[in-house]
């Protein structure tokens, strides 16, 4: 938080490698993407299913359709 508050006040400490607020997009991102990768597995759609696919498929697709629209969003920030 303490790095947040110097971003915005716009005096930021430099960091060799990701800074704090990168690091925790970085942890988001592949939490997402497990996300991602268990609804892909259990998704079922109008014309491919996941090899887990059951009677819950289509909830799955839209979980899973949810979370790549947030991954888009994580990544655009973390180029930011």
């Amino acid at each position: 938080m303490r790095y947040a508050r110097a971003l915005a006040f716009a005096k930021p400490v430099r960091h060799l490698g990701h800074n704090p607020l990168g690091a925790v997009a970085v942890f988001l991102i592949l939490a997402n993407l497990i996300v991602i990768v268990a609804t892909g597995l259990m998704s079922a759609g109008d014309h491919s299913a996941g090899p887990f696919a059951g009677a819950a498929g289509e909830s799955f697709a839209e979980v899973h359709e949810l979370a790549f629209r947030v991954l888009q969003g994580l990544v655009t920030l973390h180029i930011i």
